[in-house]
């Protein structure tokens, strides 16, 4: 397998217009790749980090609950880029609620955490190369669900669950997945009430929670080549409170 230089990689982030996903944008960058992101709503802030990042980064708009939207975004991607090596199924949504209150926003968020990654995956097979690579963000909810966040932790179990089958089915053709598992996470956007964060830090072994760039050197590190050999994997990223 003859190795994709840096600069000639095609990196696809999903819901990447703020949080986590920005961060992950900013590093694949950095790194010399070209990428291309995914926004919901957040059009001036996507296009405020093409501004940033410069001409080799793009933002397109995508709703990934729509039906065919996972599988319809892989291709076209690879069509206007001409190739494409690496996904980052980052966008997520969540809901709050009672155990058995079921709500359409409950079903949207398995469409956007689930059902679109899944289709993702299944869409790379067609395009992705030898040597490429896919990485989910999961969340350590997946295994320690807090209350009121049955739809949420399911989610992610289910994408647990994918990409150790994907990782078997995609394997064959030299395709690696794996996962990223974040915990508490510091964000601006959405930032949480103090007790619950004085919480996880009493908790977390390494005594504070993460930063969004903590979670794109895990993703980074997964895509590289450096991880040429590490496939179905899940990987905690929370400083320890998971254990």
């Amino acid at each position: 397998m003859k190795e994709v230089a840096m600069s000639d990689r095609v990196c696809l982030v999903t819901g990447a217009a703020g949080g986590i996903g920005r961060a992950i944008v900013r590093r694949m960058a950095r790194d010399g790749r070209r990428v291309v992101f995914t926004y919901l709503s957040r059009e001036a802030e996507a296009r405020a980090l093409v501004v940033e990042l410069g001409k080799r980064v793009e933002a397109l708009p995508c709703d990934l609950s729509q039906p065919g939207a996972a599988e319809a975004l892989v291709r076209d991607v690879a069509e206007r880029t001409g190739r494409l090596d690496e996904i980052v199924c980052n966008a997520a949504g969540k809901a709050e609620g009672p155990v058995g209150g079921v709500t359409a926003a409950h079903r949207a968020l398995i469409e956007i955490n689930l059902t679109a990654p899944i289709a993702m995956m299944d869409a790379a097979r067609a395009v992705l190369p030898e040597g490429g690579a896919i990485v989910a963000i999961s969340s350590i909810n997946a295994t320690r669900p807090p209350a009121g966040a049955a739809a949420y932790a399911a989610s992610k179990s289910g994408l647990d669950g994918a990409v150790r089958a994907y990782a078997r089915d995609l394997g064959q053709l030299g395709i690696r997945v794996n996962a990223v598992a974040p915990g508490l996470i510091e964000l601006e956007e959405r930032p949480r009430p103090q007790e619950i964060v004085e919480k996880v830090i009493a908790e977390t072994p390494l005594g504070r929670v993460g930063r969004p760039e903590d979670i794109a050197a895990a993703v980074a590190f997964l895509l590289s080549q450096e991880a040429g050999f590490i496939t179905g994997e899940i990987l905690g990223v929370s400083g320890g409170y998971q254990l």
